[in-house]
């Protein structure tokens, strides 16, 4: 499966089990709608992955972009409410993405080495009341969360 570059997932699938797709050469990735359980790690290593639409999809688990380095573009994402941990972990080159009030929670590591400018369809303090860690963004160069009243600066 390593030589894998394209993959249409049909719309019966339920679940993508752990590592399913990992180190392949997928560059692109449309969730199934009727996606309702993805495991960790389901694109690790895909450094080809250029784009990935979620479909609403609510849940990125552990690892599930670490080392997509080609990443650049992540759809429907705005519908996410969970992601765990190291879910975009070295991303290098996600140079945004967007989340919607729907969020609840950030895990330890999330953006760990990406660079992502992050824009949040909430308030400032809509983004404050999301469970994360305290030092969420560090060793990430996520420098700022722009947020529907106002911009969060991250040191």
């Amino acid at each position: 499966a390593v030589g894998l570059t394209s993959i249409e997932i049909p719309d019966c699938v339920t679940t993508i089990e752990s590592d399913a797709f990992s180190w392949t050469s997928l560059e692109s990735v449309t969730l199934p709608a009727s996606l309702q359980k993805m495991g960790t790690g389901v694109f690790v290593g895909c450094q080809n992955l250029v784009s990935v639409d979620l479909n609403g999809y609510t849940v990125v688990p552990k690892m599930t972009f670490w080392s997509c380095d080609g990443l650049k573009e992540v759809k429907g994402s705005e519908n996410l409410v969970e992601i765990q941990d190291d879910s975009f972990s070295h991303c290098m080159g996600l140079e945004s993405i967007t989340f919607g009030k729907a969020l609840k929670k950030i895990g330890y590591g999330a953006f760990y080495s990406c660079k992502a400018v992050i824009t949040y369809e909430g308030t400032i303090e809509e983004w404050n009341a999301i469970e994360k860690p305290d030092d969420w963004y560090v060793g990430s160069a996520v420098k700022k969360v722009v947020c529907s009243d106002g911009e969060i600066e991250l040191v």
